[in-house]
């Protein structure tokens, strides 16, 4: 499968220097010259990519969680996602998160796209579509996480996915645009294989 190396808006520069280390986040500042010739300081943070999965069953059922986390109030809506292990490309790390955070496995991977969430971090988010997804295990979920998985057809996926708690911004955006542009057939088809 080619999955497309995602290009930044705003590359960390090479003279970047990185002044803080984090478990998450780094953080890098330059000097920039700006248009009057001055320079100021700039920074950004940095961060392992994510990989992001629309996990469909055989039975056309899309598989989402109602989470919490620790230090998190009350729950959200989410796809099967996560880090990007190191020296993990993302669609391992794609399988990965489905089978630890569901316990679903597939044999149908798809590539949709990838974008960077903000310009001002450098981290990528790769969305990936898994049909003809089966149940294997348990889940295996980390310290900080409870989980629950919710089986769900095509139009109550729209209306979570539309709902204030559902976390993952990018596709509330893309699905919204497909109900204004009237694509949701073309969405939906996509996502089913057909």
């Amino acid at each position: 499968m080619h999955i497309p190396n995602h290009q930044s808006t705003q590359s960390i520069p090479t003279e970047a220097s990185k002044v803080f280390e984090g478990v998450i986040f780094d953080v890098y500042q330059w000097q920039q010259t700006m248009y009057d010739g001055t320079t100021q300081t700039f920074e950004k943070l940095a961060r392992s990519n994510d990989s992001s999965v629309v996990a469909i069953t055989g039975e056309l059922q899309f598989i989402l969680q109602k989470e919490t986390q620790s230090g998190k109030n009350g729950w959200f809506w989410s796809l099967p996602a996560g880090c990007i292990e190191k020296n993990e490309n993302p669609l391992d790390g794609a399988k990965r998160e489905l089978l630890e955070e569901s316990g679903y496995i597939s044999d149908s991977w798809r590539f949709w796209q990838s974008h960077q969430r903000n310009s001002k971090i450098e981290s990528t988010d790769y969305y990936f579509v898994a049909n003809n997804c089966e149940w294997s295990c348990n889940q295996d979920l980390d310290s900080g996480e409870k989980i629950e998985v919710v089986l769900c057809d095509f139009e109550e996926f729209i209306k979570i996915v539309r709902s204030e708690q559902f976390r993952d911004s990018y596709l509330k955006i893309m699905v919204l645009e497909a109900i204004v542009n009237n694509t949701l057939k073309d969405l939906k088809n996509y996502f089913l294989g057909e």
